[in-house]
């Protein structure tokens, strides 16, 4: 009896342990995020975002400076940044040359140098001068420059971002977008810039696993 008793105790305390131990942070829709129209053949991960976006250059100098993704386990992910085109007809040039870094995939060479000649330093303001910013991070000469541009892989990929921006219907910037299906909620933690990365890096994970969790649960 003393050892059914306490195999009985011993079974109590590890489901409390359980209980405590386990994290269960659940995340709602149309709270923390929103579902969507699925989208097909894009990326896990894509940020909609734009140059001009003073919030989205804040984002990028935050992680880049907390190096937050990395700590969270997202770093090595295929998260893609999809321009935003407005009514600017640079807007479009902008898209264009960033297709080129997606291309090439150094989207991470020259997307702060572009922020900055755009938003702070001012050196960026026509097509001249953001091909002369962009060779000059980038590495790649003027000729491969010109050459990609007028590609048909980076007009392939420059018609995927204005496509998938349309059919997402974009409200603000920046949008996150996870698995072609879910927007999160740019209002979770808004204190500061710090907590809505952390925030956001939290309900990537979680959304990323949303399908996965459903199949053990059956």
């Amino acid at each position: 009896m003393k050892i059914f008793t306490y195999v009985k105790i011993y079974i109590i305390l590890l489901e409390i342990f359980l209980t405590f131990s386990v994290p269960s942070t659940t995340f709602l829709v149309n709270k923390d995020y929103f579902l969507i129209r699925p989208l097909q053949n894009i990326p896990k991960v894509v940020e909609f975002f734009s140059f001009y976006c003073p919030y989205c250059y804040q984002l990028e100098i935050c992680n880049k400076k907390n190096n937050i993704f990395n700590k969270n386990s997202l770093n090595n992910m295929n998260i893609r940044h999809y321009h935003v085109i407005f009514n600017n007809n640079f807007d479009l040039s902008i898209t264009q040359a960033w297709s080129i870094a997606i291309a090439l995939n150094i989207e991470n060479k020259v997307i702060l140098p572009i922020f900055s000649g755009i938003q702070k330093v001012h050196t960026i303001y026509n097509k001249k001068t953001l091909k002369k910013t962009f060779i000059q991070y980038s590495d790649i000469s003027p000729q491969m420059y010109d050459t990609l541009w007028d590609s048909l892989l980076i007009k392939k990929i420059l018609l995927k971002q204005i496509q998938t921006s349309q059919l997402i219907q974009l409200k603000e910037i920046p949008t996150i977008c996870i698995n072609g299906k879910y927007v999160i909620n740019n209002n979770i933690h808004l204190k500061s810039i710090l907590e809505f990365i952390k925030s956001y890096t939290v309900v990537t994970n979680y959304l990323l696993n949303i399908k996965e969790l459903k199949i053990v649960k059956k």
